[in-house]
């Protein structure tokens, strides 16, 4: 099987930029927002200093 995949051909471009948008579409879809991810990660920030101070 892994064999297999490794004898598949080089993707075209065309190829590529099919996929390219599909997966810009599916996080335009899906994704979160920029605010939402700057959101996030203040909270994952601010988790990781208090957890730093309980192990020290």
């Amino acid at each position: 099987e892994e064999n297999e995949l490794r004898a598949l051909p080089a993707p075209s471009p065309a190829q590529l930029k099919a996929l390219d948008s599909a997966v810009l579409e599916a996080a335009e879809v899906h994704g979160i927002s920029e605010e939402d991810f700057a959101l996030r990660q203040a909270v994952v920030l601010r988790m990781e200093g208090i957890i730093r101070k309980q192990l020290t």
